[in-house]
């Protein structure tokens, strides 16, 4: 769940969701350490929160791919339909074409 903005926008940069408070401190510092890295990138790069957010899902949350992506390199990513793929039994068709 994402807080709104003050713009009023959703945001999309995930802020640590409530239902979550059994989260370690671990995960939480990871959770904030990663926020921090991503608004980052968006100032570095004159990028919006949906532009980030977009290209963090696209390289599976990989914060080093996101930076390389906007650096114009090459890296593997996913789209949707890919995860949705994976979703699927083994064996199915959709399953398989990715292998």
């Amino acid at each position: 769940m994402s807080k709104m903005n003050d713009a009023g926008d959703r945001g999309i940069i995930p802020n640590i969701p409530a239902e979550k408070e059994q989260m370690t401190l671990n995960e939480k510092s990871e959770c904030v350490v990663i926020k921090a890295v991503l608004k980052n990138l968006m100032t570095t790069f004159l990028k919006t929160e949906k532009e980030i957010a977009v290209i963090y899902a696209s390289v599976n949350g990989i914060v080093e791919d996101c930076r390389k992506v906007l650096e114009g390199k090459q890296v593997v990513t996913w789209d949707k339909l890919e995860d949705l793929a994976l979703a699927m039994p083994e064996g199915s068709p959709q399953f398989e074409i990715l292998l």
